[in-house]
């Protein structure tokens, strides 16, 4: 999530998370979106070095809507950063900084070149000064500031590190430097995690930062754990409508005993879990394809 501050690092919004969707709203003055609008001044190489296309929930294209409606950010001092970056500012009593990872993530840097991007900047309306200096992961920012040292009882000076985006603390969590492994991680979303030695595209996919100097591709869900969970809630609804009853416990058992007992040759039940939708497909839903009278049962699910 991200946050505009002022000069003095008082909050000038309140924190945007990711699931914000405003830069899907209608553009007033043309037929497409918001997001629409920005991507259109946006050139394929401005993309490309982007690493991901902006996409609603990343901050860039979430000030651009603000701006639309009236709210602008062009006061001296105004930063735009990611709430862990804030918080490091705060810790130590110094400017916002951030890293290569968490710029990204505001939809604004141009990762191929690791420098903040004049062509993405432009098409969101946004100026340079409004973004913080970025570095390493993990560089100390400097010692924790006195007066937060006595609120918390933690020792004055104490190194204080720059933030690092919760996919990538995932990615070096489990997988080791320099190892062939893909790593996939299943939340309420999901990720499928492929760490690669120098700036790559891949359709369908995203290239983020990798602390340190390192790049990966990243495909990104909406729907990864939580499709799971949309199975459970579903059957404790078809239950509940013949009177039945089952704690959500009870059906994972059962649907895991059922998933199992599928033979693995038997793929023809297809589902496509986009039940949220997509970055760049916002209005696609879930679907299930090549269903037959013997393959809609609850461990085909």
């Amino acid at each position: 999530g991200g946050l505009v501050t002022d000069a003095q690092r008082q909050p000038r919004t309140n924190l945007i998370t990711w699931q914000d969707r405003r830069a899907n709203q209608p553009e007033p003055s043309t037929s497409g979106t918001c997001l629409d609008q920005i991507l259109s001044r946006c050139t394929p190489g401005g993309l490309h070095s982007a690493g991901c296309r902006p996409a609603a929930g990343f901050l860039g294209p979430t000030l651009y809507v603000l701006a639309r409606q009236g709210t602008v950010f062009n006061n001296p001092g105004d930063k735009a950063s990611c709430v862990a970056d804030w918080i490091g500012a705060e810790l130590t009593n110094q400017a916002v900084t951030t890293d290569p990872g968490d710029a990204e993530s505001l939809g604004l840097y141009d990762l191929e070149h690791r420098t903040w991007s004049e062509e993405l900047l432009a098409a969101c309306g946004l100026s340079r000064a409004l973004m913080p200096d970025v570095c390493e992961s993990g560089d100390v920012l400097g010692g924790l500031c006195a007066e937060v040292a006595a609120a918390t009882g933690l020792p004055e000076g104490l190194p204080v590190c720059n933030a690092i985006g919760d996919n990538q603390a995932a990615v070096l969590g489990s997988v080791p430097a320099g190892a062939p492994a893909i790593q996939i991680n299943v939340g309420t979303g999901g990720q499928i995690n492929w760490p690669v030695p120098g700036f790559t595209r891949l359709d369908g996919m995203e290239t983020r930062y990798l602390p340190v100097g390192r790049l990966m591709l990243v495909g990104p869900g909406l729907s990864g754990g939580d499709a799971y969970a949309w199975v459970n809630r579903t059957i404790a609804n078809w239950l509940a409508a013949f009177g039945g009853q089952r704690t959500s416990d009870e059906i994972y058992a059962r649907m895991n005993e059922l998933a199992s007992g599928i033979a693995d040759a038997d793929d023809t039940l297809v589902c496509e879990p986009l039940f949220r939708g997509s970055r760049w497909k916002p209005a696609a839903r879930g679907e299930f394809r090549n269903v037959t009278f013997d393959n809609f049962s609850v461990g085909h699910m």
